[in-house]
């Protein structure tokens, strides 16, 4: 496995692989690697010759700079992981190599996917993430990029930014790999004590309340969310930050009068640590 760090010599390596013929496939990451990301480079890994695993935790999508110091990091242990799958080469750029003027000096915005969920709730966040694939992109030149769906605005955001900007790169999108409890596996997982762990299993405890009314027959999308909302709300250390039912194409708010197919999305602070997670419901 190769430890690049140098941008440059990121994009002599790719230009002598394209020149061979080669496939890629870039896994962006902000590191602190768990079962979810490697679900998403053996993903990678069964559709390119070459797999590229980025780590940067990239300031400029934090809107929150607590979150951004808090957000926990083991490189050693990742590159230890990632040389056990045989990663061909796992990108460690600066921030100083990233953002050579020392900050984000554009912002991409796609409007039409931006109008609710975690675009609001954290103002900047993707304007952060699209710049840095974009960087990545350029840099890697991939014709495959992985994604995980629980972050499912994100994976409709860089899909769109690649057919937008025309990026000759497959956006691929891999479900999300959960707990033995249901809780999506998630880096910020980590910063949970026992108590707040314990909290935050209501989240898919919700879920499945919600899904099992589903079955049941009930549409409405008022009682759907307030069912999910009475649940995770029985642990004082939970706060929803959103709950919203989606249109999974154009992320557009469903109501009732249309309910064949929708994602109920939330993002919830249990106790400082924010997790996000959604669920697809279909008839």
């Amino acid at each position: 496995m190769k430890k690049i760090v140098d941008l440059q010599k990121l994009q002599s390596v790719v230009f002598a692989a394209k020149r061979d013929g080669k496939t890629i496939a870039l896994v962006p990451t902000m590191g602190y690697l768990h079962a979810g990301h490697i679900s998403l480079v053996q993903a990678a890994q069964a559709k390119a010759d070459i797999t590229i695993v980025s780590i940067f935790v990239n300031p400029s999508q934090f809107n929150n700079p607590e979150d951004f110091t808090n957000y926990p990091k083991d490189l050693q242990a990742d590159c230890k992981i990632l040389e056990e799958q045989q990663v061909d080469i796992v990108f460690i750029p600066t921030a100083e190599a990233m953002y050579p003027q020392g900050k984000m000096g554009i912002q991409i915005r796609i409007e039409s996917l931006m109008q609710n969920l975690c675009a609001t709730t954290r103002p900047g966040h993707f304007e952060g993430v699209l710049t840095i694939i974009c960087k990545l992109f350029h840099l890697s030149q991939p014709d495959h990029a992985f994604f995980g769906k629980k972050d499912y605005q994100q994976y409709l955001l860089v899909k769109r930014l690649a057919e937008e900007l025309s990026f000759p790169v497959s956006v691929e999108g891999v479900d999300t790999l959960r707990e033995s409890d249901g809780l999506a596996m998630s880096s910020r997982n980590a910063r949970l004590d026992t108590e707040l762990r314990k909290a935050a299993s209501l989240i898919p405890r919700a879920y499945n309340f919600v899904n099992k009314h589903w079955k049941s027959g009930e549409r409405d999308i008022k009682t759907l969310r307030a069912i999910f909302a009475e649940v995770v709300l029985t642990s004082p250390h939970i706060e929803i930050d959103y709950l919203e039912a989606v249109d999974p194409y154009t992320l557009e708010e469903k109501t009732s009068d249309d309910v064949s197919e929708f994602i109920l999305a939330t993002a919830i602070f249990v106790g400082k640590v924010r997790l996000i997670d959604n669920q697809l419901f279909s008839i």
